[in-house]
């Protein structure tokens, strides 16, 4: 039977459709995948695990459902907002904002946990424009590092956003400034609605602004002076408009662009966009002057209720129901009263979801709530103004999505959450031809499902070297509803190479995180001195170890002799401590190098506590990179047979990935339909420990385990991260014409399978 080496040299097309399966005309069949969960497209082709998530909070109110929402001041003072029924709380530094210590800086709201799937954001610095259809405009203002602020927008001087000019015989009747001002329409005119919304008002040459504060009747208000005139009664005159925004009526959409404050799509004037005065967000002065107040409807003969507005590096961009549009200035690009034109550009639609600009592009989601799509802002000859991402991933988002953020590193990738629960990926680099879509599980459950992702939000990390996802997850815990904030752990990238030494590449294995809901135990004790003497004496200021605890040493410079170690405390004095091997006899340092520097102690424990959050649930655990056996959260603690000074305690989310089929020629030349069978499988792998290979067949899927170890490996230690290297397993391949490749990793280890190489018999007779 003829036999053939095929190879899938990477995954860059990512998970494909099911619809594409007799696609092998296209490339992207080749470096696509029928299946690709937990693990993220890399640019450069891999299929690399995704790091496990890590628990921060329960939300103030499990029983409703919030928002996450990104306040990035700078890149060293990032926040994400858990906006829940009346409130915000704050998370920064991979942990819940409190001043004092347990008490949690909360801001009272006025959006309800119904309001918030319809809330609205945009930022400058220190301040977050907070919007939402049903409610007034407000500001939430950063004082300091732990204080925040939320004030209703009062516009300068009584410059509201205004809608057009009033163009009928009506006339508006104010009585002279005082408390209150009477202002009186000479035909039904106000609602109950209208609290809150400011009205301008003009006789001749005289103008005023009031603020109305009581509703009487459909003639009759109650109101203040904001602005204008402050001594003289205005008399009746046609010349009125009302204010776009009300205590029961704001905006849809808002950003700042070009130095203004853009807002758009109230419910009386879907279609109409306002920017404010240039460089002063809050004043809406009308007029001719370059810097004033601009208003402009978005209009292409269909209905063009605006959904969102976005900035990116060249143009206003405006998304619709029916259709997305860009706003164009002058020669130079500068918008102004005189030179404010809006384009339509594409007919797509969108939701009213808050999208994601990037660059010179916006990621949103198309009307449907089934597609992702990216509209180009740039007035250039590219054709695809509004490209589809998920044109190769259809089904990707069959159950609908509602949020879309930006991770722009480690690996550039478009999040959206699904209606199901499940998280989705999409790997961009459009430079390169790069949409890859992988999808994400998290592990536990919610409900007899998966867990739920709700929210999400983008920002910075703590050292600022990588973006953070932060998930606002429900879960099912003790048979009740939780709520928990939790982020995505940092990408891994351990400092190894090929050349590194079999202890570098052990080591590296200890700090990996791929585990959900997850928590950490590593409380490292800094060492400043180790003795040459009988028993070794380690100096540690203030290291809170007493006689006859287990710690374990690493990182030490010089004294190379004592890393990853594990001794037993002895003749401990607040500041240092004696060195006794396990066995409880001295350890004598006097022959060993001269200690130089560095260095840390950790204490062995063989439980971890402190995991109410997980109670009652299996959960994974890895102990100084060694995987133990599973175990039941009791009484908030798991327990375990090694020693370890650095544990992970979570829920298991398994890295599984699917090829297409490997086509082997027929006897008529084609491969589609022709029969073959898969009887070993290599796979180049690279930072890996642990795999799991199995192939499509007639039979059961049976998994074949590739050795983490080789005979001489210490079976004390965990085993060798497999830095860049390749496997070749047998597999029990029997005759199909589904000729695929599985592979997965369901112990908590890191894992990147960079090709696929099966061995293929065809059969003849096929």
């Amino acid at each position: 039977m003829p036999k053939f080496n095929l190879a899938k040299s990477g995954f860059v097309a990512g998970e494909l459709s099911p619809i594409l399966e007799a696609r092998d005309d296209l490339d992207a069949y080749f470096q696509g995948m029928r299946f690709a969960q937990n693990g993220i497209v890399l640019p450069h082709g891999g299929f690399k695990r995704r790091p496990g998530t890590r628990f921060v909070a329960e939300v103030k109110a499990s029983s409703n459902r919030g928002r996450l929402v990104p306040f990035v001041s700078s890149v060293d003072a990032a926040y994400v907002i858990e906006a829940g029924d009346l409130y915000f709380r704050y998370y920064t530094d991979e942990g819940r904002l409190e001043s004092p210590p347990g008490t949690p800086v909360e801001t009272v709201t006025v959006f309800p946990h119904t309001a918030l799937a319809d809330l609205g954001y945009t930022q400058s610095t220190d301040t977050l424009w907070v919007f939402h259809p049903d409610y007034h405009p407000y500001k939430l203002a950063r004082t300091s590092a732990t204080t925040f602020s939320l004030t209703k927008i009062a516009w300068r001087d009584g410059r509201a956003p205004m809608r057009p000019t009033n163009n009928t015989a009506v006339t508006l009747t104010a009585t002279k400034p005082g408390t209150p001002i009477i202002l009186t329409m000479s035909s039904a005119t106000w609602s109950s609605g209208d609290v809150g919304r400011y009205v301008r008002h003009k006789v001749g040459a005289t103008e005023a602004w009031y603020r109305i504060d009581t509703y009487t009747s459909t003639t009759v208000v109650e109101a203040t002076l904001m602005g204008g005139t402050t001594t003289v009664a205005l008399g009746a005159g046609a010349d009125w408009a009302l204010g776009m925004f009300s205590n029961t009526e704001g905006p849809r959409a808002a950003v700042l662009h070009g130095g203004r404050l853009w807002y758009g799509g109230t419910y009386n004037q879907p279609d109409r966009i306002i920017g404010s005065t240039s460089d002063d967000f809050d004043h809406f002065e009308y007029g001719a002057n370059d810097d004033n107040a601009i208003s402009r409807r978005a209009t292409s003969g269909s209905v063009n209720a605006i959904q969102w507005l976005a900035s990116t590096d060249d143009a206003l961009c405006i998304g619709t129901q029916s259709g997305e549009f860009v706003v164009e200035g002058d020669a130079d690009g500068i918008i102004t009263p005189s030179a404010c034109f809006v384009r339509s550009r594409s007919r797509r639609g969108s939701t009213h979801d808050v999208p994601a600009a990037v660059a010179d592009d916006v990621i949103y989601i198309q009307r449907n709530a089934r597609k992702l799509r990216e509209f180009h802002g740039r007035n250039t000859e590219r054709n695809d103004t509004s490209r589809e991402l998920t044109i190769l991933a259809e089904h990707i988002l069959n159950s609908g999505t509602t949020e879309v953020a930006y991770q722009q590193d480690p690996h550039s990738v478009v999040w959206a959450t699904r209606g199901d629960g499940e998280l989705i990926g999409i790997t961009r680099e459009p430079a390169h031809q790069v949409y890859a879509a992988h999808r994400h599980v998290l592990g536990g459950t919610y409900l007899t499902d998966k867990p739920v992702v709700e929210s999400m939000a983008v920002i910075p990390s703590p050292d600022a070297d990588q973006d953070h996802l932060w998930l606002l997850v429900s879960r099912t815990i003790g048979g009740a509803t939780k709520r928990y904030v939790e982020f995505m752990t940092d990408d891994y990238r351990p400092t190894v190479s090929p050349r590194s030494t079999e202890r570098e590449k052990i080591a590296a294995t200890e700090s990996a995180i791929f585990l959900d809901c997850s928590l950490t135990l590593d409380s490292p004790i800094t060492i400043s001195g180790i003795t040459k003497a009988n028993p070794g004496v380690v100096t540690a200021t203030s290291h809170g170890f007493s006689n006859g605890d287990r710690v374990r040493i690493r990182d030490v410079l010089g004294m190379t002799e004592v890393n990853h170690t594990s001794f037993i405390v002895a003749g401990a004095n607040a500041n240092d401590f004696q060195l006794h091997d396990l066995d409880g006899n001295n350890v004598n340092t006097s022959g060993y190098t001269t200690y130089v520097a560095g260095g840390t102690a950790r204490e062995e424990v063989q439980a971890v506590s402190g995991l109410s959050h997980l109670e009652g649930q299996e959960v994974q655990i890895i102990a100084d990179g060694c995987v133990q056996p599973v175990d039941t959260v009791n009484s908030g603690a798991v327990q375990f047979t090694r020693w370890g000074s650095i544990v992970h305690v979570g829920l298991a989310c398994p890295y599984e990935g699917e090829t297409q089929r490997f086509f082997a020629p027929g006897s008529t030349g084609g491969g589609q339909g022709v029969k073959a069978r898969i009887a070993k499988v290599g796979v180049r792998v690279h930072n890996a420990v642990g795999l799991q290979v199995s192939v499509t067949s007639s039979s059961e899927i049976a998994y074949e385990t590739v050795p983490s170890r080789q005979g001489g490996d210490n079976w004390d230690e965990p085993p060798a991260l497999r830095v860049s290297d390749d496997i070749l397993t047998d597999v029990n391949g029997g005759w199909t014409t589904e000729t695929t490749v599985r592979f997965r990793n369901a112990d908590p280890l890191p894992c990147t399978v960079l090709g696929v190489y099966p061995r293929i018999e065809a059969d003849p007779n096929s």
